[in-house]
């Protein structure tokens, strides 16, 4: 059974699980969807001033939405993404990084006369460090009935 807006209690906190990176994996999304030097070529300038390879911001999103969808919008009776209020990328995602994910619900806003709400939820990926490399401030339109 899904989970309805109303069953989404603000401070509920789902783990969507982890994700380890490697730096074939990094230089192969970099190739492909972000062709930067430090994301792609592991002895460059750019690479090196980082101490190797990064991933590019959006394969660290990529990673934190397979990981949401895998483990908690799967699990909600959601309509449609809304969008988001910010995404920021806190500090470099390297090869060997196992990224864990979190999302936390931060409202629920009922809409008068339909049966949704929108909720805002709160996504981060961390290292096994704790080091917190992601967050993402999202909305998404969940049914109520």
């Amino acid at each position: 059974m899904l989970l309805l807006a109303g069953d989404l209690a603000v401070g509920t906190v789902f783990d969507i699980g982890s994700h380890r990176l490697s730096e074939r994996e990094i230089v192969d999304f970099g190739r492909a969807w972000d062709p930067l030097p430090h994301h792609t070529e592991p002895g460059s300038a750019p690479a090196l001033r980082f101490g190797g390879v990064i991933a590019s911001g959006v394969h660290v999103l990529a990673v934190f939405q397979r990981l949401q969808v895998d483990a908690f919008l799967r699990r909600v009776a959601v309509v449609a993404g809304m969008g988001t209020d910010g995404m920021h990328l806190l500090a470099p995602s390297r090869p060997g990084d196992v990224l864990s994910g979190r999302v936390e619900i931060v409202a629920v806003t009922p809409r008068p006369g339909r049966d949704d709400a929108i909720v805002r939820t709160l996504g981060r990926l961390s290292t096994g460090t704790g080091t917190v490399v992601f967050e993402v401030d999202a909305r998404i339109l969940v049914r109520n009935a």
